[in-house]
């Protein structure tokens, strides 16, 4: 049932947002474990939940499985879904997370570039998405030493995000 599904994932994102990582974890571990089982791992569900997983593992500094889980989940959002769907723009967005971990700086900031443009692209440039992805591609900019071009971006969506606010 895609009603309860949604319910199931909203818990997950709340117990994440609340900093409840573990108990994520378990709720998307099992929620996983039986939706794959009923949808395959091509639903669009399963692909949601282990999205939402590898938010938590990140959180929780198991930085190789959460590499891996998004690196496999976005590769099947682009095929399936699309690479301007907005689910793959935001798996597309925690993977240059997943890069920063690693301490791939300069890859991050390339991957973030293109996930930018694509943001803007398709959900427009002042979106809070697009503004998400703006600020993260600053901070890479700032880890590659970049400091210019790092407080130019944060100052760019910060004014961007005000006048989205008074909008």
């Amino acid at each position: 049932d895609t009603a309860v599904r949604t319910l199931a994932l909203n818990i997950v994102r709340y117990l994440y947002a609340s900093g409840n990582f573990q108990s994520a974890r378990t709720f998307a571990e099992q929620f996983l474990t039986q939706w794959r089982r009923v949808s395959g791992g091509d639903h669009k569900d399963v692909l949601m939940a282990q999205w939402n997983l590898a938010n938590v593992l990140r959180e929780l500094g198991e930085y190789p499985v959460a590499y891996d889980l998004d690196s496999a989940t976005l590769q099947k959002m682009r095929s399936i879904l699309g690479p301007d769907h907005e689910f793959t723009l935001r798996a597309t967005n925690n993977f240059g997370a997943d890069l920063r971990a690693r301490g791939e700086f300069v890859a991050a900031r390339d991957h973030d570039e293109d996930s930018r443009r694509r943001h803007a692209n398709t959900l427009g440039e002042t979106h809070l998405l697009t503004l998400r992805t703006m600020n993260n591609l600053a901070l890479d900019y700032g880890l590659i030493s970049d400091y210019q071009r790092a407080r130019e971006l944060h100052l760019e969506t910060y004014q961007q995000q005000q006048q989205t606010e008074r909008v």
